[in-house]
């Protein structure tokens, strides 16, 4: 049964898999190397992939691993010649011989030869590369980390198996012994902490708004650039500088996030008051008097509150009893 199950080992060989899909309509050119290099096994391209044959290779695979385990050489090649017959033709002695100088000379070559690399390990490698300039960036305050590492790294971290993927990638860094164990260590528990910031540990430049970056975020806040040229004391020709043709200071950008970290407090908060109440959120009316915040902020918020509760949105001087009693929604006008 044991040589039953195993008759095929060689189709499992880089070389047979290289082989030519030929009994499909138009797929002479393409072959079943996709399916190991998906779980991340290197086969790499043949100039002939008839060359062992799958019962050659097999038989091969066999009486090393025969020997391996302690069996003589003799019992060994008997079993495995069965294997490599089972086509009917018996095998060649002559051609195992070859065949063994061909996977020695193979095997020195890809110590000095590049080797081909799947899609997957190219991934891993990619993967590893952010996980890499994210731990040196946490622990030594490294600059080579990335917005793009960081959109990478959060990618995976959005996934269900993100530890396995990130175990996987560790590995792919080309670190050994206790500095693999240091990066283990970090993904087990940094990474995995619901308040981790990748974004936190950027560089300086790195951290800096583009122009389009703050153009989008300064209207998604409500603000103009007067008024933000006002809070910085700077002119408003600055501010639309920055918005157009240069990345934004760093000490503005962390003011402006720090405006949309505030806004999204007020919306949360403002959330749970009017589902506490089940009462309408107020915005002013415009230039009715000054404020911290311009009326635009105001009205952002509502509206995210509105879209979140469902609760009516009323100007401050409209919350009188009579709208209380009779809500907007429920009036009729003449």
């Amino acid at each position: 049964m044991f040589l039953a199950g195993i008759h095929d080992l060689g189709k499992a060989t880089p070389v047979f898999q290289s082989k030519p899909i030929t009994y499909a309509p138009n797929a002479a050119d393409g072959s079943m190397a996709w399916i190991p290099e998906k779980a991340g096994l290197t086969v790499g391209h043949f100039d002939n992939p008839n060359n062992p044959t799958h019962p050659l290779a097999g038989e091969f695979l066999l009486e090393r691993y025969l020997k391996s385990i302690g069996w003589s050489e003799d019992i060994a090649r008997s079993y495995a010649s069965i294997v490599g017959s089972h086509h009917g033709k018996p095998p060649i002695e002559r051609k195992l011989g070859e065949l063994e100088k061909s996977i020695f000379s193979h095997t020195r070559k890809a110590h000095i030869m590049p080797t081909h690399k799947s899609a997957h390990q190219k991934a891993m490698i990619r993967i590893g590369d952010a996980l890499t300039h994210l731990y040196n960036a946490v622990t030594t305050s490294a600059d080579a980390y990335t917005r793009a590492d960081a959109m990478l790294v959060h990618t995976i971290l959005t996934r269900t198996d993100w530890r396995d993927v990130l175990d996987d990638a560790a590995r792919h860094t080309g670190r050994d012994g206790s500095q693999l164990e240091e990066l283990d260590l970090f993904i087990a528990d940094d990474l995995q902490h619901a308040r981790f910031d990748l974004f936190e540990w950027l560089g300086d430049d790195e951290k800096r708004l583009t122009p389009a970056e703050f153009h989008c975020l300064r209207q998604r806040l409500g603000v103009t650039a007067k008024w933000l040229a006002s809070r910085w004391n700077v002119t408003e020709r600055s501010v639309q500088r920055w918005e157009n043709f240069r990345c934004l200071p760093l000490e503005f950008t962390e003011d402006v996030l720090a405006l949309r970290t505030r806004q999204f407090d007020l919306i949360r908060t403002q959330c749970e008051e009017a589902m506490r109440a089940q009462s309408g959120v107020m915005v002013p009316h415009k230039n009715i008097m000054p404020a911290e915040y311009p009326d635009e902020w105001w009205q952002i918020i509502a509206w995210h509150v509105q879209e979140k509760t469902g609760a009516t949105i009323l100007y401050t001087d409209d919350a009188t009893e009579e709208f209380e009693e009779k809500p907007c929604h429920s009036m009729t006008w003449d």
